[in-house]
């Protein structure tokens, strides 16, 4: 789904969709403010190649679009959707970077649309208006105590800098954020479907449910 960029809608469709965003709002509402301790280190090892991590327990599976032609030792580089706690619903993003000995992170870039500013306005507006946003990382997903769900990708380094390429495409098009019509799962799911992955239809679940869909449809 797209983001509103121009034109004036109805008073009908805002009807509709202030009827929407207020549904949203109650699902945040009901959302559990504390922040859960988690334990689930992202650089252990994974002899497959793809790794899911839900509610901190760790699942190994093969994954359905493995390319036979690569071998493991290629695999340098990964991209790692996440989904993380928050005082409201959550958040979705990415980690993209280098793989070090032990599958350990080397390096990584977080990437995920989010409103601008740490400002609590923009995002409360954003659940009726499109807003301005940023689409790097945001308060909290650094921090691995806070991560309720992860599902990663190994690649090597021809298919890593194609991805960046695309990932900076989709950054540069400043996609304004909105809670119903495009908000931070929608973004990954844009970054996944370029790789060629599954993605879930409805961007509207929880973060930590859009992860483990995400990692279902695609074998893991």
């Amino acid at each position: 789904m797209q983001a509103l960029s121009s034109g004036v809608p109805s008073s009908r469709h805002w009807v509709r969709c202030l009827g929407v965003a207020a549904v949203v709002l109650a699902l945040g509402a009901c959302a559990p403010d504390d922040k859960p301790d988690l334990a689930s280190p992202a650089t252990s090892p994974d002899p497959s190649s793809a790794s899911f991590v839900g509610s901190s327990v760790a699942r190994s599976a093969e994954a359905s679009r493995a390319r036979p032609s690569t071998t493991r030792s290629e695999q340098t580089h990964y991209i790692e959707f996440r989904s993380r706690s928050a005082a409201s619903y959550g958040h979705t993003f990415a980690s993209v970077g280098k793989l070090g000995p032990g599958d350990r992170i080397e390096t990584t870039e977080i990437v995920g649309l989010h409103p601008a500013t740490e400002s609590v306005l923009p995002w409360m507006i954003g659940h009726v208006l499109p807003v301005v946003s940023e689409t790097g990382a945001s308060d909290g997903d650094t921090e691995e105590v806070y991560w309720t769900a992860r599902y990663r990708v190994r690649m090597n380094q021809q298919r890593y800098d194609d991805l960046m390429v695309q990932i900076r495409q989709l950054q540069a098009s400043s996609p304004a954020w909105h809670a119903v019509f495009y908000n931070c799962n929608a973004f990954v799911g844009d970054i996944a479907k370029k790789m060629g992955l599954k993605t879930p239809e409805n961007t509207l679940l929880f973060p930590k449910e859009y992860i483990e869909e995400l990692a279902s449809l695609n074998g893991a």
